[in-house]
């Protein structure tokens, strides 16, 4: 969003605004300025106004992104995108970015750029702008059932 929409967003919450769309907004433009702090913030938030299943998993998508760049460990990313797949299976960002973090453990960060995915027939602002290698356990095992408490255990 420009910088009339990012005020209008702030503008909405202030007014009391109960829905998740002014957070979902912010944090997508947080994530665009490497805001991650404000951004894990305004994921948090939004994710407690009952987005649907697959604005939640978009949102424990850009959160998994900004808790990494903060320094959260692998295991807290990967429940993160986990559920964001469980929530949104047919969303192949999640997948391809839990299986870059699981591999080598590479930091997944987020483009302003859009780049086309042809399998959803849209753009998208994620990609594998910087890399860092770091050793991951080989041994991991996806878990299918995140409850309540272990995402909030995952800083949610």
């Amino acid at each position: 969003p420009d910088g009339e929409a990012v005020a209008d967003f702030r503008r909405a919450i202030e007014l009391g605004d109960c829905s998740y769309y002014a957070y979902y907004y912010l944090a997508h433009a947080s994530m665009v300025s490497a805001d991650y702090e404000a951004a894990t913030s305004l994921c948090r938030q939004a994710l407690q106004h009952a987005p649907s299943r697959r604005i939640e998993a978009q949102l424990l998508f850009w959160f998994s992104i900004a808790r990494r760049h903060l320094g959260a460990e692998l295991e807290d990313v990967r429940r993160l995108l986990q559920r964001a797949i469980e929530l949104d299976p047919d969303n192949p960002l999640s997948r391809q970015h839990l299986e870059a973090v699981e591999v080598s453990g590479k930091r997944i960060s987020f483009s302003s750029e859009p780049a086309w995915d042809a399998e959803l027939g849209e753009p998208h602002y994620m990609d594998y702008l910087e890399i860092q290698e770091s050793k991951v356990e080989a041994a991991w095992t996806a878990r299918t059932d995140l409850p309540e408490r272990e995402l909030a255990g995952a800083g949610v």
